[in-house]
């Protein structure tokens, strides 16, 4: 249920349904609670709020821990990973993506491989834009760092929409093709451009009812 009114944006229905089984008046098994957790870290997640999310992402990733809900651990290491970019800090959370990424292979949903290589394509044109403005340690980047960045970025991208393809989430596939279609246009390869546009195209309008990927 939480899960649907995240879908829909109905943020403080969501948060006050799951703050109610966390606090105790429709508990579950640690199960249950940890979807709770993530719940709320996610509520806060989309009201940019990531100091708030963690707090939500560490109890989740002790509770997991504590009763080795291996599934529910990737999970809360992926918000955590989030909550580090929201956060300014690059590095930490591309470690904290590139950790989990195993795990995910073996136990975790398709849905979750690509939230984790979404935050890693994040990190990566986040990092480029920093250094495009001076604020990283040293100059900015060169053509060939540049261009480096940029691919393994829209290889990142193209693999987070397949997986959310696999999920059947189109909402998350528009925004990867979106955002990989601008990455191809600064690359000058614009087969992958026109390719990702068509697919951000056809998302769109499987999300209006008026077409099918």
């Amino acid at each position: 249920v939480n899960c649907f009114r995240l879908h829909n944006r109905q943020l403080l229905a969501a948060h006050r349904s799951a703050r109610e089984a966390v606090e105790g008046r429709r508990r579950g098994g640690p199960g249950d609670i940890c979807g709770h957790l993530l719940c709320l870290a996610d509520v806060h997640l989309r009201a940019r709020d990531p100091i708030g999310a963690l707090g939500f992402s560490l109890r989740c990733l002790s509770a997991a821990e504590g009763s080795r809900l291996l599934h529910h651990r990737a999970e809360a290491l992926v918000r955590i990973a989030r909550v580090r970019l929201d956060m300014g800090d690059l590095y930490g959370a591309l470690c904290l993506a590139e950790e989990v990424t195993p795990q995910l292979v073996a136990r975790g949903s398709a849905e979750l491989r690509g939230e984790a290589l979404v935050v890693q394509a994040n990190v990566l044109l986040s990092l480029l834009a920093r250094m495009a403005r001076g604020d990283a340690a040293g100059a900015a980047p060169d053509a060939r760092t540049r261009e480096q960045l940029l691919r393994e970025a829209a290889r990142v991208l193209d693999e987070a929409a397949g997986h959310f393809a696999a999920a059947a989430d189109l909402g998350a596939q528009r925004r990867c093709h979106y955002v990989a279609a601008r990455v191809c246009h600064e690359l000058r390869d614009f087969g992958a451009r026109d390719r990702h546009a068509g697919r951000f195209r056809r998302a769109c309008d499987a999300l209006r009812g008026g077409g099918h990927l």
